[in-house]
């Protein structure tokens, strides 16, 4: 969970999970990184300062390790977060619900 210094309020969620959503092997049984930002709050570094610590956290218990994160197209400020945290694209992918979303990798 996200807050800022001192307050209480939530305004963010990131981590590494386990998830199965039926999406090919190649991201199915595989950590997953997400992270979600309130939209006041974007590309004010929050989401990087947390997965960077996320991924620090990770690697530490888990030694390193392939770990995946799917982004819906055209969110470039997620996108962004992605390529500087050293996650590249590996393929889209069309959610059950129509939405494409871009399937990313960190090895």
């Amino acid at each position: 969970m996200v807050r800022l210094r001192g307050q209480s309020e939530l305004i963010g969620n990131c981590g590494v999970f386990h998830t199965f959503r039926g999406l090919g092997e190649d991201l199915e049984d595989h950590p997953e990184a997400g992270w979600i930002v309130a939209a006041d709050h974007v590309e004010q570094g929050l989401g990087s300062e947390a997965m960077r610590a996320v991924l620090a956290w990770f690697e530490r218990e888990h030694g390193r390790r392939r770990i995946v994160a799917m982004i819906a197209v055209g969110n470039e400020p997620s996108l962004k977060l992605a390529t500087r945290l050293g996650f590249t694209g590996f393929r889209p992918a069309e959610l059950p619900d129509g939405d494409t979303v871009q399937l990313l990798e960190r090895v």
